[in-house]
């Protein structure tokens, strides 16, 4: 009589067939989601590389988009957005200034924060379209 754990060499074979079936099944679903992951990633690629900005019809585009839609869906009007900025820099800024700032100045001045921050060298691409969004925002309310 055997024992439970008592094992034939034949049993044993066909367990260790067995297990190595299951590997190779894992072995192949782990290759075919990495196909699929693969496949995936050059999608994306692609879709990054069709994305990436060309000329400046594309930065005014994207500029375009945000002060018109995406900003204004967002924040209201940039004008009205503009002019309680100017407001709370005022009150912020106090007798540091000789005059007001205007809703205009917070649009010239939020451009020149993201040349600056282009200027330290790490250049984002929204950097560009937000500092061309700013300066036509601020030429729209400077009439």
């Amino acid at each position: 009589m055997r024992g439970p754990y008592c094992f034939t060499g034949e049993e044993i074979r066909k367990m260790e067939e067995a297990r190595e079936i299951k590997n190779s099944r894992k072995t192949l679903e782990d290759l075919m989601d990495s196909t699929r992951y693969s496949c995936f990633i050059r999608k994306l690629e692609k879709k990054a590389e069709e994305m990436k900005p060309t000329g400046c019809e594309w930065f005014l585009d994207e500029a375009r988009k945000c002060i018109t839609k995406d900003r204004q869906d967002k924040y209201g009007r940039a004008e009205r957005n503009f002019d309680t900025i100017s407001n709370l820099w005022n009150v912020y800024l106090g007798d540091k200034l000789k005059g007001n700032l205007s809703p205009n100045d917070i649009g010239v001045m939020m451009a020149l924060m993201k040349i600056a921050r282009i200027a330290s060298g790490t250049q984002q691409t929204d950097s560009y379209v937000d500092a061309i969004g700013y300066l036509a925002l601020a030429g729209e309310i400077a009439g």
